[in-house]
């Protein structure tokens, strides 16, 4: 976990942050440090393999110590101005994110203001960020979850991925031609994620009709994701670089806020008694116990397109990565393939074209998995595919481009 700490850059005090790891210049922070460790993974790989490295490596960094620290502190100067924390204690990180709720850092709020706009959980702070904990909470709630896999329309959506995937297939168990996998899984979480926060029946369609400008809008905003520092002023004050955004979001907001108006119009949805509500539902719900008989606020609508922009765009790729990495992980270990089998032939039965009416029927049976909810640890090291690569010091698994 990295958190960021406001505070003037000073020569001469940069051991006053400790521990700190050496190699410190006044001139260029730890950036040359950073960059030896990155010239040791592919090119291609994510930039925490860095800061994971000097975790798993702490002897190395810290030889005067008999433990890794708790709290390693990072010069990222000229890209970001104030200090890095990287927390390595659990119990620490615990407190940092769940017992407190600090005021979160401009570096932070900037990127979550890229993402989706003014008003987003990033945004607020205090009381206004518990108030608005507390409204979406119930929506994603595990028994509110398996109201919607009751209702169906996520269980459509599946059944639209697996059709994908089967058309990729060879005949006669035959294989196929090679396919990405990840962009249909991010059509699928799109899909499902505007399901359950928007409108159960409401579907970008990604998955038929995609990638939808929806989607391409989120692309879009994904290149804009930079910190606010000198190294990232000269696209900040590019007006196209602004317009660009600006037109990102007025997509967005054109797509979204009619769904959401919808919901506003007599609280129809609210009053409701179907047990199936989306995560807008339960937050209007929220609101109408705060302050009965009162309408919603302008504020709160902005408050909500900001919510449901910053959803989306938090929730899809990362999702769809587990899952692409789970299909890969499957095909490299056919024991847990089989161990899968048989544990979802036993909960919905030896013929996989009634699991998805078994499931509508009985949707708790999904957590009667347990093998399948299972989180491969390190110790189940995973294959290393040709052209790969695993480090010794750092257990990851890296991927060439190809």
């Amino acid at each position: 976990m990295c958190i960021h700490f406001s505070g003037r850059r000073e020569p001469g005090k940069a051991d006053l942050l400790q521990p700190i790891t050496p190699e410190h210049s006044l001139v260029f922070g730890h950036l040359m440090l950073l960059k030896r460790i990155r010239n040791l993974y592919p090119k291609d790989s994510a930039s925490t393999y860095a800061t994971r490295h000097i975790v798993m490596n702490w002897k190395q960094y810290f030889p005067n110590l008999t433990s890794c620290p708790s709290v390693i502190y990072l010069d990222f100067w000229p890209f970001i101005g104030e200090a890095v924390a990287l927390i390595v204690d659990p119990a620490m990180c615990q407190h940092v994110t769940a017992d407190r709720f600090p005021i979160r850092h401009e570096q932070g709020k900037y990127l979550a203001w890229t993402m989706s706009g003014p008003r987003n959980l990033f945004a607020f702070d205090g009381e206004e960020h518990k108030r608005w904990r507390a409204r979406l909470n119930p929506g994603f709630s595990a028994r509110n979850l398996q109201s919607h896999i009751a209702g169906g329309q996520i269980i459509d959506e599946v059944l639209i991925f697996a059709k994908r995937i089967k058309e990729h297939a060879g005949a006669d168990g035959q294989l196929g031609e090679v396919f990405q996998l990840f962009p249909l899984a991010i059509d699928l979480t799109f899909d499902i994620i505007c399901r359950i926060v928007l409108h159960r029946d409401f579907s970008p369609g990604e998955q038929v009709n995609g990638p939808t400008e929806m989607q391409k809008a989120f692309r879009i905003i994904s290149q804009h994701l930079v910190f606010k520092s000198w190294a990232s002023l000269h696209k900040r004050l590019n007006p196209f670089w602004q317009l660009s955004l600006w037109k990102c979001h007025r997509t967005l907001r054109r797509v979204v806020l009619p769904h959401i108006q919808k919901h506003m119009r007599g609280h129809s949805l609210v009053k409701d008694s179907e047990s199936q509500k989306t995560v807008l539902d339960l937050a209007l719900k929220e609101v109408e116990l705060e302050s009965p008989g009162a309408e919603p606020s302008g504020q709160f609508i902005e408050d909500v397109v900001g919510l449901t922009k910053q959803f989306l765009f938090a929730g899809h790729d990362t999702t769809a990565i587990n899952m692409s990495f789970a299909y890969h992980f499957l095909h490299k270990n056919p024991d847990a393939l089989s161990r899968l089998r048989h544990e979802h032939d036993g909960v919905f039965g030896a013929d996989p074209s009634q699991a998805a009416e078994v499931l509508r029927q009985s949707p708790h049976l999904l957590n009667s998995l347990p093998f399948t909810r299972y989180r491969r640890g390190q110790g189940n090291p995973a294959p290393v595919p040709r052209g790969g690569k695993r480090s010794r010091r750092a257990p990851r698994l890296y991927y060439p481009k190809q």
